[in-house]
């Protein structure tokens, strides 16, 4: 009788929790701001897809564009291995040039993945749709991580302003418009959801975020030529929080986490390991970590100083009062 009591109060309890946290869910404030948060991405998304809205026939825009398409379809026809074999004899003709290696890979190997599961899911789709809807699906993304990293920072009214901003920015809708096959969409996605994860790594002291961001910084590579724009700003960072005096244990483990990520990928992957271990800022960011742990041992010993000191300190002091007490006869 006591152990059926027992289970049916956990269970009782259990019901209960869900239900406030069902009803805190739910309330006036917060259905507002998700309304607001689903309002904005889908503006978001409208606007990007003006030029089919219009009535205008989807055209891909660039040369840049038509190279990614072609690449796309090679993929499609030959698969992934023969594509990082491709010496294109139409590429810088008469001459050729080896595209599969020398072509960042992320943009048609995401077009080529999405266009794959949507017929699979059933869609009678063209290669060219995916290829301009895909701009357009990254951009959203990338304003609701925007919107994410405000909320983790602990301002969530402060990240729909900054949504809303990354929204309708000229410069963001005019890289990330329909039709626009490019870099630049996958690119500042990708940046984007490097600060989250790495800001979710030391505020919430998660571990999955850490390696999160050294994977996507990893993607990061194959996807853009000036990735390193990314590599260096985690090492300058590190820096200002030392100046701050801001560096902390969950810190120093978040940061070598993702470092140790984006070295060991980045070495186990041929078409990254050359680029990678030729740069001089792989030194930095693995440097940073000794650096850190340095830095920490001497915020520690001068603590322990300091302590010391106002020990001594607090102990004449004491002595000096006992003897203002008891003065000698």
């Amino acid at each position: 009788m006591p152990e059926k009591y027992s289970i049916g109060k956990r269970i009782g309890d259990r019901l209960r929790r869900f239900q406030k946290r069902l009803k805190d869910h739910f309330n006036h404030t917060t259905t507002a701001h998700n309304i607001s948060v689903i309002g904005i991405l889908a503006f978001s998304f409208v606007i990007r897809t003006i030029p089919i809205l219009n009535g205008s026939n989807p055209t891909t825009n660039s040369f840049d564009s038509h190279m990614q398409l072609r690449a796309t379809n090679y993929i499609l026809d030959h698969g992934l291995f023969k594509f990082l074999h491709w010496y294109d004899s139409f590429n810088w003709y008469p001459n050729g040039n080896a595209s599969g290696i020398s072509l960042f890979i992320a943009v048609p190997l995401t077009i080529a993945i999405v266009f794959k599961v949507l017929t699979f899911l059933g869609f009678s789709i063209t290669v060219e749709f995916v290829a301009h809807l895909v701009p357009v699906i990254y951009g959203t993304i990338g304003v609701y991580y925007s919107y994410l990293i405000c909320k983790e920072l602990g301002y969530p009214r402060r990240g729909l302003d900054i949504a809303m901003v990354m929204a309708i920015m000229p410069v963001y809708v005019s890289r990330s418009s329909f039709g626009l096959v490019d870099y630049d969409s996958v690119n500042i996605l990708f940046i984007v959801m490097i600060f989250y994860y790495i800001f979710r790594a030391i505020l919430s002291n998660s571990n999955k975020s850490a390696i999160m961001a050294g994977l996507l910084m990893f993607i990061l590579a194959p996807s853009w030529g000036v990735f390193w724009f990314a590599y260096r700003v985690l090492p300058i960072f590190a820096v200002i929080l030392m100046i701050t005096r801001n560096v902390s244990a969950r810190f120093l483990r978040s940061y070598a986490i993702t470092v140790c990520v984006i070295t060991l990928v980045n070495t186990f992957f041929s078409f990254i390991r050359s680029i990678f271990l030729n740069e001089t800022d792989q030194f930095t960011l693995i440097g940073m970590i000794t650096f850190l742990l340095l830095f920490g041992v001497m915020l520690y010993l001068t603590k322990i100083r300091s302590n010391q000191i106002r020990n001594k300190v607090m102990g004449h002091s004491d002595d000096r009062s006992q003897s203002n007490l008891y003065p000698s006869t």
